[in-house]
């Protein structure tokens, strides 16, 4: 009788762990069903990682979901990324499965800051996604020149050496899509280039950021060359003249040219 009962204690014992252990494994964490694995993120900051302090810069995510639909937001948390991010930034986010999404988020840093983390939060605060991205932070009488071109990187201006002042001067190569739509996200930069691109593939938010941007003073650089007819298709409103034609002309033709330009 005693060895039943002490049978049926330690079955019941053993019953108990068993209901414990399943009820601690039953339900994984969004992290232990691998959501992370198919949700990823890719984060283009600044302009080539520089930004001003205090000055809005943009953030362009891409994000590729191989997992159910999702709902949730866009974060920058200052908790995550460090020193020299002060604020929270935040946006929405809904991505159908098997999808992919590019956005903006538009946030300031201080001088210290040298990194910034972006994560993907489900409406759950659960994080499904993050990505880290480097930050330099540039004085305030640098000079900071964006080319925005298709070209191979080898063939692309190099504006790096266009100094004043003593200060110094960096380059960021964009693409056409890393082009903001809030024209705030442009006051950092000094001159903004478009060479060997097609423009007319900006969108239409693109176009308004651009005529605000050099309204209120920035300064629009368009090159001409043999790609000139789709480096200007979509910028002629902005252009002091509209080209139609080009011609190809001897160095020893524009001499004068180079003389004024202090060659």
């Amino acid at each position: 009788m005693l060895r039943q009962l002490n049978a049926r204690r330690f079955f019941l014992l053993l019953l108990v762990t068993t209901c414990l252990f399943l009820s601690t494994t039953a339900v994984p964490s969004i992290a232990a069903q691998g959501l992370t694995d198919v949700v990823t993120l890719s984060v283009n900051a600044g302009y080539d990682g520089y930004f001003r302090s205090n000055n809005w810069l943009p953030l362009r995510i891409e994000i590729e979901n191989n997992g159910d639909d999702l709902t949730g937001r866009i974060v920058v948390r200052p908790e995550t990324s460090g020193s020299g991010i002060t604020n929270t930034f935040s946006t929405p986010v809904n991505i159908a499965s098997g999808s992919s999404q590019s956005l903006f988020l538009y946030i300031t840093a201080r001088s210290n800051a040298t990194r910034v983390r972006v994560e993907l939060l489900s409406d759950e605060g659960d994080v499904v996604g993050s990505e880290d991205a480097n930050l330099r932070s540039i004085a305030g009488r640098d000079r900071l020149y964006v080319v925005v071109s298709q070209a191979a990187a080898g063939s692309v201006i190099d504006l790096a050496e266009v100094k004043s002042g003593g200060y110094e001067a960096y380059q960021a190569n964009w693409s056409i899509a890393n082009l903001p739509d809030h024209a705030p996200a442009l006051n950092a930069v000094n001159a903004l280039v478009f060479n060997d691109v097609d423009t007319g593939t900006l969108s239409n938010d693109q176009r308004i950021t651009l005529r605000e941007w050099v309204t209120n003073g920035g300064h629009l650089i368009v090159t001409g060359g043999a790609a000139w007819q789709p480096t200007a298709a979509g910028l002629r409103d902005l252009l002091p003249l509209i080209p139609d034609n080009s011609l190809t002309a001897e160095a020893a033709d524009i001499t004068p040219l180079l003389q004024f330009g202090g060659d």
